[in-house]
C-alpha cells in the first residue's frame, strides 16, 4: 500500500532520514538506497512510499518525491 508523508529529518553524510506519515503514527526510517528518482531528500519534502514493519519499527522500502 502506497502512503504519503513529509521528510522530518535527512542526514546526507550518513544517508538516512525519517518520514512523518500523513496518517500519523511513528516516523518511518528511510535509507538513501531506497530512494527512487533522487539522490537525497530535504526536510519538508513530500514523498510517497511503501513500508514494512521490522523489529526496530516501520521502515520504508522505497520513497519518491511528489508535488
Amino acid at each position: 500500500m502506497v502512503k504519503t508523508g513529509v521528510i522530518t529529518h535527512w542526514n546526507e553524510s550518513a544517508g538516512y532520514g525519517f518520514i512523518r506519515a500523513d496518517d500519523g503514527g511513528e516516523d518511518v526510517f528511510i535509507l538513501r538506497r531506497d530512494l527512487r528518482g533522487v539522490a537525497y531528500l530535504s526536510k519538508g519534502e513530500r514523498v510517497e512510499y511503501e513500508s514494512r514493519l521490522t523489529e526496530r519499527g516501520e521502515r520504508a522500502d522505497y520513497a519518491r518525491v511528489v508535488s
